[in-house]
């Protein structure tokens, strides 16, 4: 029986994630020559281990030159990895990715998916290449998505499939077992880093009340910085945040956009299929608003939500019945 070779590695990216990685990859046995990362999380951790902490933007290539190692594992990585520095790992660059590729390619694929109404997601290690989430894939691993999940809570999931995979992945290629399979790239969706939610995140009530549902759970980030927006209410000259929409079993019967009624601070919309109740109604600054601030804004049972009209983005039903 052949034993399995000790392995060397450097590690580039952000977060605990990657911090979790390594430390697999030490107990397994093997060797993180160095970690490159701007986060002094993961630099502390790196002086903890005794291992070399790289800057990526004070000349890595060159840096990285003087390093002899088997593997460079990406891993929460939200930079490009120039050609050059892939080419200095011996054996190959292999990236973490929070999706099962080649679907939902590029940034922020939880909240995709999530907005996109997908019941399956997961992550992938794959092989890197010049072209963003292309090359061969080595492992992944699925996990359902909840009716009710959020994208801290789809994250989570990914979190830790992403560690139980890597554990997996560092014994198959310790052992030469692991293998490459090519993607389907006609089957690739690809979410650039800058994308954001149609019309800024603004709630359209002509939608159905599912995907306004999606649409508010996937940029729920909890205590991480939000990329991608907030739901909004347009009210024309104020705008209103709305960080949850619960999905109501009764059909809506009135036009969409119908505040059906007001139940102290929160509100119950018409939509173009149930209607949704909005636990919370908040200022752009994050301050949440007492039922005497929606009256004064104009918003009650009885008036339709609709932006860019005027005295404060609301007006009574019967003016839109046309």
């Amino acid at each position: 029986m052949v034993e399995p070779a000790q392995l060397s590695a450097v590690f580039i990216g952000q977060g605990t994630l990657l911090v979790r990685c390594a430390e697999e990859f030490l107990h397994a046995g093997h060797r993180v020559v160095a970690v490159v990362s701007t986060e002094p999380l993961i630099e502390r951790w790196a002086e903890a281990q005794a291992v070399p902490h790289l800057d990526p933007e004070d000349g890595l290539v060159e840096r990285l030159r003087a390093l002899d190692f088997d593997y460079l594992f990406s891993v929460a990585n939200m930079r490009v990895v120039p050609a050059d520095v892939l080419a200095r790992s011996r054996r190959g660059a292999i990236n973490f990715h929070d999706a099962l590729l080649p679907r939902y390619a590029g940034a922020h694929a939880t909240s995709w998916a999530i907005m996109a109404g997908e019941t399956v997601h997961g992550v992938t290690w794959h092989e890197m290449l010049e072209r963003v989430d292309a090359g061969r894939i080595l492992k992944q691993r699925a996990v359902e998505i909840a009716p009710d999940e959020t994208a801290v809570s789809l994250n989570a999931k990914c979190y830790e499939a992403g560690i139980v995979s890597f554990a997996e992945l560092i014994a198959e290629l310790a052992a030469g077992t692991a293998a490459f399979a090519d993607p389907r790239l006609d089957e690739r969706t690809y979410f650039a880093l800058h994308k954001r939610p149609a019309g800024a995140g603004v709630l359209d009530w002509q939608r159905p009340a599912g995907a306004l549902s999606a649409a508010a759970r996937a940029l729920e980030f909890g205590p991480s910085p939000n990329p991608l927006g907030r739901p909004k209410i347009d009210l024309g000259d104020t705008v209103l945040l709305v960080p949850a929409v619960e999905v109501l079993p009764q059909p809506s019967t009135a036009l969409p956009g119908t505040v059906v009624r007001a139940e102290g601070a929160a509100l119950v919309v018409a939509t173009a299929t149930s209607d949704v109740r909005l636990p919370e109604v908040q200022t752009v600054e994050g301050r949440a608003l007492a039922a005497v601030d929606l009256a004064g804004l104009g918003i009650r049972a009885g008036v339709r939500l609709v932006p860019g009209t005027p005295a404060g983005g609301v007006a009574p039903v019967a003016a839109y019945a046309a």
